[in-house]
């Protein structure tokens, strides 16, 4: 079991490393011109205090969803992008380089096999405070966003309402309720 705990941390830690550095390697194939490419690409996120990264499956599918509801992309790399709507910021990225090692390490530790089946949103629940909770709802019905939970009044004081993204992951679009 010991053993097991060391492999996955070790497993985290080698996938950090190959997401920081970005160095090129046989596992991820990166070249000179690749890195010089991605480090061109201006991000806001460095600005702003959250923004939750979102395994997805493909990064240009994840990208039309995002804009038929509204956000605008930021960057945009192959296996990369941002987007925001207002001040909220989403990363969206393909979990390339980090499932190769993971399907690797599924042989041996029961969590690396439940991850190296793909991006998996559950439990994830990402909360959007907008200006207009009714005109965000209007757009992600006219986008067909599939809504999980439909818009109303809230006994924790918001206007709310759910849809879910096409990797599974929980959109939640906000605003406070009126005041009665």
């Amino acid at each position: 079991m010991r053993s097991q705990r060391y492999l996955m941390l070790l497993a985290f830690a080698v996938c950090i490393v190959l997401k920081a550095s970005d160095a090129p390697s046989a596992v991820s194939g990166s070249s000179g011109d690749e890195r010089s490419r991605r480090a061109s690409v201006k991000s806001d996120s460095l600005e702003v205090p959250l923004a939750p990264e979102l395994f997805v499956r493909d990064i240009k599918l994840s990208l039309g969803f995002y804009a038929r509801l509204g956000f605008r992309t930021v960057a945009e790399r192959p296996d990369f992008a941002e987007v925001a709507l207002g001040d909220a910021h989403i990363l969206l990225a393909t979990p390339a380089t980090p499932m190769k090692l993971m399907l690797f390490l599924a042989r041996f530790v029961p969590t690396a096999r439940a991850l190296a089946n793909g991006p998996s949103a559950l439990g994830v629940h990402i909360r959007i405070m907008v200006p207009n909770v009714d005109a965000m709802y209007q757009r992600a019905k006219a986008a067909n966003a599939e809504i999980v939970r439909e818009i109303g009044d809230r006994d924790y004081g918001l206007r709310d309402f759910i849809l879910l993204d096409l990797d599974g992951y929980f959109i939640r679009f906000a605003a406070p309720a009126k005041q009665s």
